[in-house]
């Protein structure tokens, strides 16, 4: 009889065979026939009905085959994965282990391998505690030879795009255990009261994650220990642009505001704050701190040139002063002029008559 063609016979056994018993057949009659002897035909032939028992969920025989197979093909991708599924499959978890992480070896690209691997270690980590790595088999380490062969074999364009996939999330994955660091650190440092290394913590993680509105607010925290108010105020500004409805940048960037002596502007922020949440009591007392602040400032420059329009339409009792927040768009500017009366007075408030608050 004539002899398969070993060049289409991975193709030929996948497409003529659905079942473990059909393919053994189909084994059997190849090398009684043809006389294989080829060591990678005969790997292939082996990890394919491995494949075939993985599916029927017979996790026995697939090991065995998988095991035929990597003794005649070592470090063959395949049958190392398979394997290493029939292992889990068996609760064999040591051992999927080890098959895993020698698969990782050999491409870093397989990205069930990876998932198996961050599964397996938390049971692991369940069943023998913090000494689970000691009771391992010993993980082979492949040649880098078998690594660059691996490498340098022609790969589809699935295969290009998956391998590009994973090294985009290994390094998101990266960045993303970076910041966790240096955040912590920024925080442990904020708690001992080091706030200048604790702003530097933070900026090396904006650097890394601009987007992340917390490191703005949490460098925002040193900078105003620092005095540093037009810096906080600014990142505070930031943190807004990502969360426009950010209860800690609102309040922070109050606290830059009272510290830049910009008293309407910190008040402003201060009810923004208690509009979101009513039950923020820091903001509630440093609302009145402020407003005392804003009142004494009123009352000292209340025979200035210009009384300044307010940004919001509030109005706002201080003791026998009201002063009305007019709106931005608004230019009811007072030239006044020192002897002159309040402009706004308790008594009479014929001034306020006219003006819609």
């Amino acid at each position: 009889m004539r002899a398969i063609n070993s060049s289409s016979t991975a193709s030929l056994v996948m497409r003529w065979t659905s079942t473990a018993r059909q393919l053994r057949v189909v084994l059997k009659q190849w090398r009684r026939l043809a006389g294989i002897s080829s060591p990678q035909d005969l790997c292939i032939l082996y990890s394919n009905r491995a494949a075939c028992y993985l599916k029927e969920g017979n996790s026995t025989d697939c090991i065995q085959d998988c095991t035929k197979a990597l003794n005649l093909q070592p470090y063959s991708l395949k049958p190392l994965l398979r394997r290493a599924m029939a292992y889990e499959l068996l609760e064999r978890y040591r051992n999927a282990y080890v098959d895993y992480k020698t698969v990782l070896q050999i491409d870093t690209g397989v990205q069930a391998a990876h998932d198996s691997v961050h599964r397996i270690t938390r049971m692991l980590i369940e069943q023998d505690g913090m000494v689970w790595r000691e009771k391992l088999p010993e993980i082979p380490v492949v040649p880098l030879s078998v690594q660059q062969e691996h490498w340098e074999k022609p790969v589809s364009m699935e295969q290009a795009r998956a391998r590009a996939a994973r090294v985009a999330q290994d390094e998101v994955r990266r960045k993303e255990a970076r910041v966790s660091l240096l955040k912590q650190e920024g925080n442990d440092l904020i708690k001992r009261g080091h706030f200048h290394d604790a702003m530097h913590k933070y900026t090396e993680c904006i650097a890394i994650k601009p987007d992340d509105c917390a490191l703005y607010t949490n460098r925002a925290i040193s900078l105003l220990k620092l005095s540093r108010f037009q810096e906080a105020k600014q990142d505070c500004d930031a943190a807004l642009l990502l969360e426009p409805t950010n209860k800690k940048a609102f309040y922070r960037r109050a606290l830059a505001h009272k510290g830049l002596q910009d008293y309407l502007s910190a008040s402003s922020d201060l009810q923004e704050v208690l509009e979101l949440d009513p039950n923020v009591r820091e903001a509630e007392a440093e609302l009145l701190v402020v407003t005392g602040l804003l009142r004494q400032s009123l009352m000292d420059d209340r025979f200035s040139k210009k009384l300044v329009c307010l940004p919001k339409c509030v109005q706002i009792q201080f003791s026998d002063l009201f002063f009305c927040h007019v709106c931005s768009a608004s230019s009811n500017v007072m030239d006044l002029h020192p002897g002159d009366p309040p402009p706004f007075h308790a008594e009479g408030g014929d001034r306020l008559r006219n003006h819609k608050v």
